[in-house]
């Protein structure tokens, strides 16, 4: 507020962002671990302090912030209720390296290291502009809600390549009254028209195509 001879001015200044670092960012590494390359981990935030991504497994959402250079994160919530082992230790990994960010430093222009508060690293990020990568032309992705990203490719036509995780099963095809139904040892994969169910380490998922 400024008083002058005859009038009272106010100024208003724009409130500060919350985050500073802003956009989609892919996750590299959790810790000393490398992602599930098949399973890609994004972080995505804006500049009120609203953040969301996708931990590999399911979609999670939350409060957070990073601006010069320091960073706090609130709990993230999570839509998945059961996930396979490896994803599921994945996401434990990363929400608790998120709850553990204490300070961050630009390693490039577009990438970019959290420490926690004793300087050590529990999460290295890249800038992109995809939440999810793209899937090659012989391919088809699914989002199975506790099972991540799927791919499935084409080997001929009785048989197909998953992808889940980080193991690539080959499944042949049986019959089905509808949609296209391949099964494995101890895996189902069944497809119709965008929708699929996966029958994965005794646990059902259900899928939609990207």
């Amino acid at each position: 507020m400024v008083i002058g001879p005859d009038r009272l001015y106010v100024i208003v200044t724009a409130p500060r962002p919350v985050n500073t670092v802003v956009g989609v960012w892919q996750v590299n590494t959790i810790g000393e671990k490398a992602v599930i390359p098949t399973s890609p981990v994004t972080l995505m935030l804006n500049p009120t302090g609203r953040v969301r991504g996708f931990s590999g497994c399911s979609q999670y959402s939350g409060r957070g912030s990073m601006n010069d250079e320091m960073a706090t994160f609130a709990t993230p919530a999570s839509t998945a209720q059961n996930c396979i082992e490896g994803l599921a230790s994945q996401e434990r990994r990363l929400f608790s390296a998120l709850q553990s960010a204490h300070h961050y430093r630009y390693t490039t222009g577009t990438a970019l290291t959290v420490y926690n508060d004793n300087d050590e690293t529990v999460l290295t990020l890249k800038q992109t502009d995809q939440v999810l990568p793209e899937a090659k032309t012989n391919e088809t992705q699914y989002i199975c809600e506790g099972a991540g990203v799927v791919t499935v490719r084409n080997v001929s036509e009785q048989v197909i390549e998953l992808t889940i995780a980080q193991e690539q099963p080959l499944l042949s095809k049986t019959r089905s009254p509808n949609g296209s139904r391949y099964a494995g040892k101890e895996i189902i994969f069944h497809h119709h028209q965008g929708e699929a169910l996966l029958e994965y380490e005794g646990q059902r998922f259900g899928c939609q195509q990207r």
